[in-house]
This record gives C-alpha cells, sequence and structure tokens, in this order.
C-alpha cells in the first residue's frame, strides 16, 4: 500500500511499502533538486534527515527506527511535501 498526501498540491510524494520494517521507496511527482528530505516521529523528532538531495525516486533504512507512525517531509526550494508512514 502505497501512501501519498500532498499538502500544498505541488509536489506528491509516495513512500511504499506502508507500512515497512527495511527499506523504503519515496517518489516525488516532480525531480527534486538540492532538497531536503527529513523522517519525524510523532513526539514531533526528527530521527533522520539528508540533505542534497536530488531526482525523483529515493530509497531509505528505517530499519534501524522504533515501531510507529512516522511523517516524511520533503522540502524542495521552500516547497514542502508531506507523508505519512508506518514503521514495523
Amino acid at each position: 500500500v502505497a501512501s501519498s498526501i500532498d499538502e500544498n498540491n505541488l509536489n506528491p510524494i509516495s513512500v511504499f511499502p506502508n507500512p515497512a520494517n527495511g527499506n523504503v521507496n519515496l517518489v516525488s511527482g516532480k525531480p527534486l533538486s538540492d532538497a531536503t528530505f527529513k523522517m519525524v516521529n510523532l513526539a514531533g523528532q526528527t530521527v533522520m534527515e539528508k540533505k542534497e538531495i536530488a531526482g525523483s525516486s529515493f530509497v531509505f533504512d528505517v530499519s534501524e527506527q522504533a515501531a510507529g507512525i512516522y511523517f516524511i517531509e520533503i522540502n524542495n526550494d521552500g516547497v514542502v511535501s508531506r507523508t505519512r508512514f508506518v514503521k514495523n
């Protein structure tokens, strides 16, 4: 199951598989350039951050993260897109 929530409708992102327990695939509706990726837990803490990412598809390893609900935020030149996923 893929999850996609585009809060500003400018750059939809999808995350799969969802739920996940290892690698997570992220696909951006538009190519990213010098973007920032953040994974945030429900307490609002940033648990993973990558800077200067570029392209339209990425793989992130979430195996070290605790089980729970997380939000993925992509900031691409001030355009912020968010989606939610579950870590098993």
